[in-house]
């Protein structure tokens, strides 16, 4: 069976429509079942299962299932990204999405 792509939000733009989303951001708390990872706009607490080998303060990209119904975001794949510069990355998403936002609202 086929996944659905994860597609690139914020955690202050994920919606009930979400199934699938990309999340970057830093781990701010950490437990045996979950963990909470910041993006600068919000925390999300996300379900894990098993190990997962990181610590608080590492700079994560995450793949998040949002089950919208429960109300509840479960882990499916972390990828370490700690030699990211966290600020120069938000600083070029928030560049990109003024430029998306300015096409697809057709400013002229």
């Amino acid at each position: 069976m086929r996944r659905l792509p994860a597609v690139d939000r914020l955690v202050k733009d994920i919606g009930r429509d979400d199934k699938r989303v990309r999340i970057v951001g830093i781990v701010v708390d950490k437990g045996d079942e979950y963990i909470v990872v910041d993006d600068g706009t919000g925390k999300i607490e996300l379900v894990v299962e098993g190990n997962v080998n990181v610590n608080i303060g590492d700079v994560v990209k995450v793949i998040v299932k949002c089950l919208s119904n429960e109300n509840k975001y479960l882990c499916e794949a972390v990828q370490p990204a700690n030699g990211l510069d966290i600020k120069l990355y938000r600083e070029a998403r928030k560049m990109l999405m003024e430029v998306v936002e300015r096409v697809q609202g057709g400013d002229k």
